[in-house]
């Protein structure tokens, strides 16, 4: 059972049961308020969803058709916010025959969008699985460009290494050289050259 607001109460009274006048509605309420509420909830049962959404303002509530009469659900949908019926000007049968036309069409339009809802369903499990393989590949290649990235590292090291070889030999022809060539009177002839 849902919970019925002081608002859709007084506007049972007023909207479905036909009492206008505020004082006689206060006392209606006061002298049948649980049969008025059994009364809502009993034909809430047997309306129809019709839509879960913001009309009017930016509050989610939850809509639902019997006949002739909307019911208001709050955002959790456990309670009747308002409830009034559906006058679109024509006399109650006609009313009665757009709103089952106008109630059939969002019933089609509803299973249209399941079987939408349903096939992106299905796309996403394939995108995200996708997106799962690339992210293993993107990671398999991450790791070859590491190996590549220390092989360059190690060959480059290499190379200093063999160039270094070569800087040592020639250090070691310099000192001989040095020894060899590097005489008091060579050192003389320098600073008169």
């Amino acid at each position: 059972m849902k919970n019925c607001t002081k608002h859709s109460i007084e506007r049972w009274v007023e909207r479905i049961v036909g009492i206008v006048d505020e004082r006689e509605r206060a006392e209606y309420i006061r002298a049948n308020s649980e049969q008025i509420k059994e009364h809502m909830n009993k034909t809430l049962d047997y309306s129809k969803f019709i839509y879960k959404g913001q009309i009017g303002d930016n509050i989610t509530r939850h809509y639902y058709i019997k006949d002739d009469i909307i019911f208001v659900l709050n955002t959790t949908d456990d309670a009747i916010v308002t409830v009034y019926k559906i006058d679109f000007g024509f006399p109650r049968e006609l009313n009665l025959q757009v709103a089952k036309g106008l109630t059939k069409e969002i019933a089609r339009l509803l299973e249209e969008k399941e079987k939408i809802d349903m096939e992106i369903l299905e796309e996403m499990d394939k995108l995200k699985h996708e997106v799962e393989l690339l992210n293993e590949q993107e990671d398999i290649l991450r790791r070859q460009l590491k190996i590549i990235q220390e092989k360059r590292k190690f060959v480059e090291d290499s190379m200093k290494n063999v160039n270094e070889a070569s800087r040592l030999i020639e250090l070691e022809i310099k000192k001989y050289t040095n020894n060899l060539v590097n005489s008091k009177e060579y050192k003389d002839d320098l600073k008169m050259i």
